[in-house]
C-alpha cells in the first residue's frame, strides 16, 4: 500500500498510524512499515497488508488517513472558521497555535477545544482572572467544571472548600 501526504504533515510516528488505520480498515495486519520523505512536497509511506474479505470504502478510509495526517491545530482552525467565523479563528491561531501544551492536544478534540479557546480568549482580554464554567458530558451522563485562570496555577486544595461546600465531589484534575 502506497500512501502520499504533504511532508508538512509528517511526524515521525505517523506511518504505524497510518498503517494501523489501513490495516483495521482491511481487517488485517500490517507488515513492512516504511517511509521517504525527500525533496518532493510529499511524504511516503508505503507497508503491505493482506486483504480480508471485501474492500473497504476507499472514500471514507480516504477521508480517515486525511484526518489522521491533518495537524491537530490545523482541524482546530478550520472549526473555528466554521464556528467563529474566518477573522476570529486567524486571531484564535495567532493567539494560540504555539502555545497549547501536548497534554491539552490530546485530552481536547479539536471542536470543543474552540470553545475553550474562545474563553480563554476571553480570560486573557478580560478584568477578571477567573472564569469557571459547568459542562455536561451526554455521553458519560457526568457534568465537569472547567476553570480557566490567568496568573499562577490554581492548586486544586484552595477549591476543595468551596466545591466540597456546594456537594461536589472532585474525581480528578487535568491542568494544561
Amino acid at each position: 500500500m502506497l500512501v502520499y501526504l504533504p511532508k508538512q504533515r509528517f511526524e515521525a510516528d505517523l506511518p504505524t498510524r497510518v498503517a494501523a488505520l489501513v490495516g483495521a480498515a482491511y481487517g488485517s495486519d500490517t507488515d513492512n512499515v516504511e517511509s521517504f520523505v525527500g525533496e518532493s512536497s510529499l511524504a511516503r509511506i508505503t507497508f503491505t497488508v493482506r486483504r480480508a474479505n471485501g474492500t473497504p470504502d476507499l472514500d471514507v478510509l480516504s477521508t480517515q488517513i486525511d484526518a489522521l495526517t491533518t495537524d491537530w491545530f490545523d482541524r482546530v482552525f478550520d472549526a473555528a472558521v466554521t464556528e467563529l467565523g474566518t477573522a476570529a479563528a486567524v486571531e484564535l491561531a495567532a493567539r494560540f497555535r504555539h502555545r497549547v501544551p501536548e497534554s491539552f492536544r490530546n485530552d481536547v478534540e479539536p471542536d470543543a477545544a474552540v470553545r475553550e479557546l474562545a474563553e480563554l480568549s476571553q480570560l486573557l482580554q478580560g478584568d477578571q482572572p477567573t472564569r469557571a464554567e459547568l459542562v455536561h458530558h451526554s455521553a458519560s451522563d457526568e457534568w465537569r467544571m472547567r476553570v480557566y485562570h490567568r496568573g499562577d496555577p490554581i492548586a486544586l486544595s484552595q477549591m476543595m472548600p468551596l466545591l466540597t461546600y456546594l456537594g461536589v465531589t472532585v474525581l480528578d484534575e487535568h491542568p494544561h
